[in-house]
């Protein structure tokens, strides 16, 4: 009895390891395949949620992303645009300033290939304002399309900011900086005869700028307060050179709320600055921007 009861054991245990090593079906499920969003917008990653803010993973978006969804039964779906902070690919974040895209999918395919597309559409949030143009009903800052610009060049500087239409990245101006063995520095800064950007602290605060450029453009915060006359200068980074139109999301929160005091108001500039680089080998450096605002609410 007991050599029979030894072997219904090891017969049971040995079929209960078969049984789990065979692979069951997993759950149907279907596919969708949110598309990238072109120009302006240089949307990273996406977050998405179905239903009743069930969030089904962060994503970066790409034209290979699709995601498989297991619920068939909820069709409704909430897209959430994110960026690189600071243009770093290790900061991934919700941007704050673009409304959530809802939509409402067939959810009926159920391969890779044939994955449903999304054609995701990004929009500003109402309640965003725009600080380079303070007093403008639109979030369109520094476009380069103004008969004015909104920068003036720095005494120093060699280099010049002018407005052309000849590489451009949306709209019908950009702005373009040459840099050559003379012409060798530039410094720009919003506004220079005015007092300067009024942004309330606390505050969510990005800076949105497109460019592309053969050198370094660095980046700074003039931050004065109404009842001194000396300027705080925060900086953060730069912009590394990109051969192609390229739209990075700054974070403002340290440049314009480091070495203040918080018992005080104060009015901000934004300055750029770049000097030509020997070592690149080319004798003329071009520098273009467009596109360049500071929102915040």
């Amino acid at each position: 009895m007991r050599i029979q009861n030894l072997v219904y054991c090891f017969t049971l245990c040995l079929t209960l390891f078969l049984g789990s090593c065979i692979e069951r079906p997993a759950p149907p499920v279907v596919y969708i395949a949110p598309k990238p969003v072109l120009k302006p917008m240089n949307v990273k990653d996406v977050w998405v949620y179905q239903g009743n803010n069930k969030l089904l993973g962060a994503y970066e978006l790409d034209s290979q992303l699709y995601i498989p969804i297991q619920n068939r039964e909820e069709k409704q779906f909430t897209f959430m645009g994110g960026v690189w902070e600071d243009g770093l690919s290790s900061l991934h974040a919700i941007y704050p300033f673009w409304k959530p895209y809802t939509a409402t999918l067939k959810l009926d395919k159920s391969n890779i290939q044939d994955a449903e597309p999304v054609t995701l559409k990004f929009e500003y949030v109402s309640n965003a304002k725009e600080a380079i143009y303070s007093g403008s009903t639109n979030i369109d800052g520094e476009n380069f399309d103004r008969t004015a610009l909104a920068f003036d060049t720095l005494t120093g500087s060699t280099a010049v900011l002018v407005r052309q239409n000849y590489e451009v990245y949306e709209g019908n101006y950009s702005g373009h900086i040459v840099l050559n063995n003379t012409n060798n520095y530039i410094e720009i800064i919003t506004q220079k005869n005015e007092e300067g950007m009024s942004i309330p602290l606390p505050s969510t605060c990005w800076l949105e700028i497109t460019y592309k450029s053969d050198v370094n453009i660095d980046i700074a915060v003039l931050a004065k307060s109404t009842s001194s006359s000396d300027y705080v200068i925060n900086t953060k980074g730069g912009l590394s050179p990109k051969s192609n139109w390229t739209t990075v999301y700054i974070n403002m929160n340290y440049l314009l709320g480091n070495n203040i005091i918080t018992s005080q108001t104060y009015k901000y500039k934004l300055d750029l600055r770049a000097k030509f680089n020997e070592n690149l080998g080319k004798p003329i450096q071009n520098i273009y921007l467009d596109n360049i605002r500071i929102l915040y609410f």
